[in-house]
């Protein structure tokens, strides 16, 4: 999984970096892809040379990547403390791991199921 850091939020627009961008060039259309897919972002920016991620979109959506970044860093910070001090087994750190990804990917769905049905099998190819 890449790791990605908030670099400038503004209300409508998130700057993200991405140093995996520079590794993997293909890695800029998966991220193209899969954020025009979403209701919402009106555009996806990349830059390969600053391993870097424009998105633009309703402030919702914006708050939402926010929000998704949330999930998924406070349950592996957690489970780094904890595997620093008291000791955290392989098994706990993956399903923490997988639940907190698991948990930002249905949360990523809620627009689509609010804007009903179905555009969500649309864009899901159902």
């Amino acid at each position: 999984m890449p790791t990605i850091t908030v670099v400038h939020p503004i209300p409508g627009r998130l700057r993200l970096r991405v140093p995996e961008l520079k590794r993997d060039p293909a890695l800029a259309e998966r991220i193209i892809a899969a954020g025009i897919a979403h209701p919402g972002v009106r555009q996806v920016r990349v830059n390969l040379s600053c391993a870097s991620v424009v998105v633009e979109g309703e402030r919702d959506c914006v708050g939402l990547i926010r929000q998704n970044l949330v999930i998924v860093a406070a349950p592996n910070a957690t489970a780094l403390g904890l595997a620093a001090t008291v000791g955290l087994s392989p098994v706990a750190a993956t399903l923490l791991n997988n639940g907190s990804s698991i948990v930002a990917a249905v949360n990523s769905l809620r627009p689509l199921m609010a804007n009903g049905a179905p555009r969500a099998q649309a864009l899901l190819g159902s």
